[in-house]
């Protein structure tokens, strides 16, 4: 199935079933490269070690993007949660609404309300979350750039090791 023709939910699965088979990937990968990081370092082979903890922090420089990708897709899950509920909020608010204010009860007027104010905090909230959506690219694309010129480098920075995570 393209993904162009699913629907979000839809969309937000199929790439969370390619990003955890990635994930799964680069785990071997990343078991690999350790074992073999291990025996240059146990035989003291520098010009080897150097080109594996190169390729490891490639390694998680890769894992950390899917990392990412995975929370802005949560993100993305919940924007559309938010879009459908606002959409049938209104929808309800809308059918309260078409009825003449004389014809409306005490009930009807408080229904209404409660409707006006709950489609307020959906856009709240649907608001923190395309900040956060925002926020993410922002935080990627300097992650992306440290990650770069640590590999230029040839070094990796304390932050880096903090998050460097492969098993």
């Amino acid at each position: 199935m393209l993904p162009e023709l699913l629907d979000a939910k839809e969309y937000v699965h199929f790439e969370r079933r390619g990003i955890e088979q990635k994930q799964v990937e680069l785990d071997r990968r990343g078991h690999r490269v350790e074992m073999r990081l291990r025996m240059a370092m146990a035989h003291g082979e520098k010009l080897e070690e150097e080109q594996l903890m190169r390729e490891w922090f490639e390694l998680v420089a890769q894992k950390n993007i899917l990392i990412r990708q995975n929370e802005e897709l949560s993100l993305l899950e919940k924007q559309c949660d938010l879009e459908k509920e606002y959409a049938l909020v209104n929808r309800r608010l809308r059918n309260l609404m078409a009825t003449e204010d004389h014809k409306k009860n005490q009930y009807d007027r408080q229904q209404e309300d409660h409707l006006l104010k709950e489609l307020t905090d959906l856009v709240a909230e649907r608001n923190i979350v395309a900040q956060s959506i925002h926020e993410a690219e922002l935080q990627a694309e300097r992650e992306d750039e440290d990650v770069k010129r640590a590999l230029q480098d040839g070094k990796s920075s304390s932050q880096d090791d903090k998050n460097c995570v492969i098993m």
